[in-house]
């Protein structure tokens, strides 16, 4: 035996075993990636409450709730500007404005008729 097949153990002196395995399959390629679907905008909530506030100041809430529409109108006007483009529904909330300034002078003048006539 040569001496440099001495020094290891008797396992490696053997010679290697061959494993045959069967022939391979090609693989599937991956998948193509998921388009990426786009995601429709969300309505500001306090678009459509400032809506709903205005129609109601022009029926029967008088000035206060119209002033109510406007501060939320003009608050969802800066919340939508500030969201990137995630929230929708600056025209609701430009409506909610107008609906509670005409409910607001709508009922202010009633408002001032009735303490006239009243005098």
């Amino acid at each position: 035996m040569r001496p440099e097949l001495a020094a290891l153990p008797p396992a490696a002196s053997q010679p290697a075993k061959v494993i045959h395995l069967p022939p391979s399959t090609p693989q599937e390629p991956w998948p193509p990636p998921a388009e990426a679907k786009p995601v429709a905008a969300t309505v500001a909530p306090r678009a459509a409450i400032s809506v709903i506030l205005g129609v109601l100041s022009l029926m029967c809430g008088g000035p206060w709730v119209g002033i109510i529409a406007i501060a939320l109108g003009v608050s969802a006007r800066r919340q939508i500007a500030d969201s990137g483009g995630s929230l929708s529904g600056n025209g609701a909330a430009a409506i909610g404005i107008i609906l509670g300034v005409l409910g607001t002078i709508i009922h202010g003048i009633g408002y001032i008729a009735a303490f006239m006539a009243g005098r």
